[in-house]
């Protein structure tokens, strides 16, 4: 246990500010002679989760959860550590514990620990751990580190955005700007020499990270390898692209094959080319909303639509609402679908049942003979509790039918018949469900002397 042995007091006093302030930082707790070990945490309102990570797995495999509480935690300033939610009795390479209490006369130390933690973004070595972990942490160091050509490079090489946090020098080096944007095309907004934002190399790599890099592209978005790999790296891109791009077959069919949406920004001529219409609905349904009038009145391709998301339905053209094969399709993945339906559509049990099992809402506005219907009605309240508002007054008796319902939504039960709203069997599965279903429910209630409800007097 010797490694634990390592944790100073100075760390043990950082530590405390830090969870308590909710600030991200970083800590080194080891002697440089260990491997580095981080702890960091994030405040969920008065409760704060640390994550312990050690760089070395291995170390961990000497450490059990016991002897890490007793002569680590403890000497962490007394840290009550309530809940722990690593896998197994031993911990793993990620362990999150939750923390609930801290020793608030630790809150005295707040001043010399932020001297330490001064005392650490100046330190290299430390600096260069942390930015190799998240390259925006550049940000914490000291200024004649952010100018270090080996801590912008390891930055940059993690996350590219960290090149706005670097001296202005490197935003005009072509090596550090290279790095960055290969890691996030979007550095390319940070780069100072307008020579570097022209240069074919550098543009390549960032648009093939990041297509929507090509908005910032400069000159280059007339260069068709540009474009192309921008397109095909995100299809929506294509807004970007000069217009003569948009009436480019290969650009625009490579742009629909990754983001079907993307038809919305190809030249009129292509939203009515079936080929790159049907391209584009085979990766989003969507699509069919940017697709020309006349393909939307077409069977093939609403069906095409449709065997991604039912929701496609809404921008098909009216007259397909009376095609029960097309209907069929779209309510059998999206339920709602049914209310686009005509009414003799509305009428055909196959059809209610497909849109009510996969929305149990869909029963709204499914022909009146079926919300007397007890199987469809069974469906849709197994779907959705909640469907029980549009059953027939007959089904809201039934008592099997309500007890499927507030199982499923216990506040289902402000739809059932009052007579069942004082029934046990029913009251009190709803209230296990939601337990703001007592609202509805026609009870007598005590209290103790505190107003706590401790008993309710229901029917049998």
């Amino acid at each position: 246990m010797s490694k634990l042995e390592c944790v100073d007091e100075d760390v043990a006093l950082m530590v405390t500010s830090w969870l308590r302030s909710g600030a991200t930082t970083w800590l080194r707790a080891c002697s440089r002679s260990c491997k580095l070990l981080f702890v960091r945490s994030c405040p969920v309102t008065t409760t704060r989760y640390v994550y312990v990570e050690a760089v070395d797995p291995p170390w961990w495999e000497e450490i059990d959860v016991p002897a890490l509480r007793e002569k680590c935690l403890r000497r962490l300033c007394h840290l009550c550590f309530v809940k722990e939610f690593s896998p197994g009795n031993r911990l793993s390479p990620l362990a999150v514990f939750r923390v609930d209490a801290v020793d608030s006369a630790h809150l005295q130390a707040i001043e010399s620990t932020r001297r330490f933690a001064q005392k650490l973004w100046r330190d290299k070595e430390f600096v260069m751990a942390m930015v190799m972990q998240k390259g925006c942490l550049l940000a914490y160091a000291e200024a004649f580190l952010r100018s270090d050509r080996e801590v912008v490079a390891r930055a940059a090489d993690q996350n590219g955005a960290a090149l706005f946090l670097a001296d202005d020098k490197f935003k005009r080096d072509r090596e550090i700007v290279s790095k960055a944007v290969a890691s996030n095309g979007f550095a390319l907004q940070h780069v100072h020499d307008v020579s570097l934002r022209n240069d074919r190399e550098i543009v390549l790599k960032a648009v093939s990270r990041c297509g929507l890099a090509l908005k910032i592209s400069g000159n280059l978005k007339k260069d068709l390898d540009v474009v192309l790999a921008a397109v095909k790296e995100n299809g929506t891109a294509l807004r970007y692209a000069p217009r003569s791009f948009k009436r480019h077959r290969t650009v625009v069919s490579a742009a629909v094959s990754q983001r079907g949406e993307a038809l919305r920004f190809a030249h009129k001529s292509f939203r009515q080319d079936r080929g790159v219409v049907l391209a584009a609905l085979a990766q989003s349904g969507i699509a069919l909303r940017y697709a020309s009038p006349s393909l939307r009145q077409d069977r093939t391709i609403v069906l095409a639509a449709l065997a991604q998301t039912g929701e496609t339905f809404y921008h098909a053209d009216d007259s397909m609402e009376s095609d029960r094969e097309l209907v069929l399709a779209a309510v059998s993945s999206y339920g709602d679908a049914l209310e686009l339906a005509d009414d003799h559509l509305r009428s055909d049990r196959e059809i209610v049942t497909k849109a009510v099992t996969q929305d149990g809402l869909a029963l709204e506005v499914a022909d009146d003979k079926f919300k007397s219907d007890r199987d469809v009605v069974l469906k849709a309240v197994e779907q959705n509790g909640s469907a029980l508002e549009f059953a027939d007054e007959s089904l809201k008796r039934d008592k099997d039918i309500v007890l499927v319902a507030v199982t499923q939504n216990g506040m289902a039960i402000e739809f059932a018949h009052d007579t069942l709203k004082r029934d046990r069997a029913i009251a009190l599965p709803a209230r296990a469900q939601n337990a703001l279903a007592m609202k509805f429910l026609d009870v007598t209630a005590t209290s103790d002397h505190r107003g706590n409800l401790f008993h309710i007097h229901l029917d049998n």
